[in-house]
């Protein structure tokens, strides 16, 4: 029996949903009804992460407009750290005020920080190691 296909945008809704539902997002809109500048044309404007500092994180089917970054396609991040890729260098009792970051190794060699998701992080995790486990089926 062969495994069922889902698309990203899909498994994006899926894991915000779930969320949403328990009541631990506040700063995600869902479908949102406004529009977002920057984003390339035909792309979906899917999930809308509010970061701590105010700004706009949208995500799409095929990627996300990075603050500061521009738009990165779900095909170039190579892999994707909570909090940091190096964890062991942050001291344990730091996690509380930097457990809202995500690391992204990007395709270029270069690296990408979102931070200040807060509990946001946790539905773009599993959406990024699910991600990560796809390209590697």
């Amino acid at each position: 029996m062969s495994r069922p296909v889902i698309k990203p945008s899909e498994k994006l809704e899926i894991q915000f949903r779930k969320w949403l539902n328990k009541g631990h997002l506040h700063n995600v809109v869902l479908r949102p009804s406004y529009t977002r500048s920057g984003l390339p044309l035909q792309e979906e404007f899917l999930v809308d992460v509010i970061d701590k500092a105010g700004r706009s994180i949208p995500f799409t089917e095929s990627g996300f407009l990075a603050p500061e970054r521009g738009f990165i396609r779900y095909v170039d991040v190579k892999g994707v750290h909570w909090i940091a890729k190096d964890r062991a260098s942050f001291n344990p009792e730091d996690k509380r005020e930097i457990f809202d970051r995500l690391e992204f190794e990007l395709s270029d060699d270069s690296t990408l920080l979102l931070q200040g998701l807060d509990q946001a992080v946790f539905p773009l995790l599993k959406f990024f190691e699910w991600m990560q486990a796809c390209k590697n089926l």
